[in-house]
């Protein structure tokens, strides 16, 4: 069920229990006292049925709020690491690539996720 259709299933339990309460007590199957303790009661579950939802919705916003600002570091992060590689590479953007054996193993670790790290080529061919 979407929010739109708790929202209103709720408000139409609520009315529904407000006026019935109000229609025994104009016929005069209860007193106004009870009938008023009654109402006060369906409020007070409304309104702890409303807080209980507000709670859940502000703190699926602060996952999604945290998740989205981590992510924009971790961006931000990466963006910083290949602009390095970038640098280490090209000898201060200015030169291209030499034949330079460290300098492409350096750009390479820099370059290469760590969780790609722990992973082995394939034999192809036996020495």
């Amino acid at each position: 069920m979407n929010r739109s259709t708790i929202s209103g299933v709720i408000v139409g339990i609520v009315l529904t229990l407000s006026a019935g309460i109000l229609g025994l007590c104009w016929f005069g199957v209860v007193s106004v006292i009870p009938a008023i303790q009654a109402l006060g009661s369906i409020a007070i579950a409304f309104s702890a049925i409303t807080a209980y939802r507000l709670y859940l919705l502000n703190s699926k916003r602060n996952e999604l709020k945290d998740a989205r600002e981590q992510s924009s570091s971790f961006l931000n992060e990466s963006i910083a690491l290949l602009n390095r590689a970038y640098e280490t590479f090209t000898r201060n953007g200015t030169h291209p690539p030499s034949n330079d054996r460290l300098q492409w193993l350096s750009t390479a670790r820099m370059t290469i996720p760590v969780s790609y790290t722990h992973l082995t080529l394939p034999t192809i061919y036996s020495v």
